[in-house]
């Protein structure tokens, strides 16, 4: 059940991540990327620390999710909280990553993604891709975890083509490709 639902996530993630994406003719130019509950996930794209979204203030912020976060984010430096449509959020870096961890109402933790570069990418994974796409750059990787899986989303950038794929339990798909104008 937790396997489908964390499936699902990450196809609505996916489709998320992409349409906020877009592409010119050099680079490729990205808006910053954003775990189980799809409205939750879309709440928190609406409310960005960008689009200065509602700071809650502390005593709103459930004390199961706060003694959670400290817990396990040790090292998080400059934590944000936020409200989302489903719970809460929380920007911070850790280790030079920027991450948000997901919350709900009440203080169960859902799920992270961080977001960074190719330097920070697990060799495994790594491997996988690039062993396909050789002749491409790893510009950008999104890296989703929850209690049960990890999953991936890794942009890649060819010289004549874009392309998206997802890594999900070892198996990597297509999920864009665009051809540079």
């Amino acid at each position: 059940m937790k396997k489908s639902i964390f499936t699902s996530f990450t196809g609505i993630l996916l489709t998320s991540i992409i349409t906020s994406i877009s592409y010119s003719q050099g680079p490729v130019a990205y808006s910053q990327g954003k775990t189980s509950l799809p409205e939750f996930m879309l709440s928190v794209e609406e409310k960005s620390p960008e689009k200065n979204a509602a700071v809650p203030r502390l005593n709103e912020i459930s004390n199961k999710a706060a003694r959670d976060f400290s817990r396990n984010f040790k090292n998080a430096s400059d934590p944000k909280w936020f409200k989302a449509k489903e719970g809460f959020v929380v920007y911070f870096r850790k280790d030079g990553v920027d991450s948000r961890a997901f919350y709900t109402k009440k203080g169960q933790y859902e799920g992270v993604i961080l977001s960074y570069y190719e330097d920070k990418l697990a060799p495994k994974i790594r491997h996988l891709v690039k062993s396909v796409y050789y002749d491409f750059n790893i510009c950008h990787v999104y890296e989703i975890q929850n209690e049960d899986m990890t999953a991936y989303v890794v942009k890649l950038l060819g010289k004549t083509t874009c392309k998206t794929v997802s890594i999900v339990n070892g198996e990597m798909n297509v999920i864009e490709e665009l051809q540079k104008q």
